[in-house]
């Protein structure tokens, strides 16, 4: 090389430029997002609109259910352990289930048998639609079981004789409830 020959310049690289010196980016086409064409761009303003919508609506649901369905099965006179053994004994049939408190950690699936394995109590239809065969749960339904058999409980066999059928169902029930305990 000799000194008279002129320098080469080097084509500068993105890295090279300081913020101030970065290219402006490329004009949005239309008002459109890139990549959406002038076509579709009212439909994807409504897509994404929707999915907000739709998300905003899931958690609110999630953040809703378990208080709504703990005052449905009557949280407030009732413990949520009290409402838990309730549903065991719906959903398995069996009058003796209750809920573990403190729950076991780790516990199934991670460690341990399954919650109901060896159950052989509930009445479902099994298959590739299972059906369950349990009575639905009206609002407040555990309450007045509950109350019911506070009633029954240190009263004479005197006065449990005069009752109606009903009333005889309840006395069975908070019995059996009474003799699995």
């Amino acid at each position: 090389m000799t000194d008279d020959a002129t320098p080469v310049e080097e084509s500068p690289s993105a890295s090279d430029h300081t913020p101030s010196q970065l290219p402006a980016p490329t004009p949005v086409k239309d008002g459109n997002p890139p990549g959406t064409s002038p076509q579709y761009a009212r439909m994807h303003t409504v897509i994404r609109r929707t999915c907000y919508v739709l998300l905003f609506g899931l958690v609110l649901e999630g953040a809703l259910t378990f208080p709504l369905l703990a005052v449905w099965y009557g949280f407030p006179k009732l413990s949520l352990t009290q409402v838990c053994s309730e549903l065991q004994k719906v959903t398995y049939s069996d009058e003796a289930r209750k809920c573990d408190v403190p729950y076991s950690f780790p516990g199934p699936p991670l460690a341990g048998p399954a919650e109901a394995q060896g159950q052989h109590t509930s009445r479902d239809v099994t298959g590739i639609q299972p059906k369950p065969l349990y009575d639905k749960v009206e609002f407040r339904e555990f309450v007045k079981h509950y109350q019911i058999c506070q009633q029954f409980e240190g009263r004479p066999d005197k006065e449990l004789r005069n009752l109606s059928p009903q009333q005889q169902q309840f006395r069975e029930y908070c019995a059996y409830i009474a003799d699995r305990k």
